[in-house]
């Protein structure tokens, strides 16, 4: 866990940022996805299976056009019943590379806290997608966010959007 911390911590510090910084790039902004909960493992062979509904929120900070931070909450659920759901609040590192003038590849790294039924556990967070510029203010975004656990992982795979406040 500690060493995922210091990964990310290592890789903002050696960023290069060699342009002049744009204000119009950094600032607060919020994302809303939804979408289907993915769980896979490789333990004997690469399988996967896609169970219930899942959403996240986040409200993050961008420093610089490529880096980020934010905190969010993800909450995933087996059946449309309240007594399954799965709580996990996460704070990550928001990396994006530009592939295009409006699409942009996204990675995120951090710490999440799974809550199910009083058995929690701190797990690695990941996410990985890309998004699309649509104006100024507003991404639409695909990704999958969540947990891997040595061989397997549970997540949530979904679009949204990202809203600059």
């Amino acid at each position: 866990m500690k060493t995922i911390l210091l990964t990310s911590l290592a890789a903002l510090a050696l960023l290069p940022v060699a342009h002049a910084q744009d204000d119009s790039h950094t600032g607060v902004y919020a994302s809303v996805n939804v979408g289907k909960n993915l769980f896979y493992s490789a333990a004997d062979e690469l399988t996967g299976s896609f169970k219930g509904y899942g959403w996240n929120a986040s409200l993050g900070y961008t420093f610089t056009q490529h880096v980020s931070a934010e905190i969010g909450f993800m909450q995933n659920s087996e059946r449309m019943s309240i007594k399954s759901h799965i709580n996990v609040p996460y704070l990550a590192a928001k990396f994006s590379v530009p592939v295009t003038e409006k699409v942009d590849f996204i990675t995120k790294i951090g710490v999440m806290e799974v809550m199910h039924k009083g058995d929690n556990g701190r797990y690695p967070y990941i996410g990985v997608g890309a998004s699309y510029l649509l104006n100024d203010k507003m991404n639409l975004t695909a990704m999958y966010q969540g947990g891997v656990y040595g061989i397997g992982g549970a997540g949530l795979l979904g679009v949204g959007v990202d809203y600059k406040i």
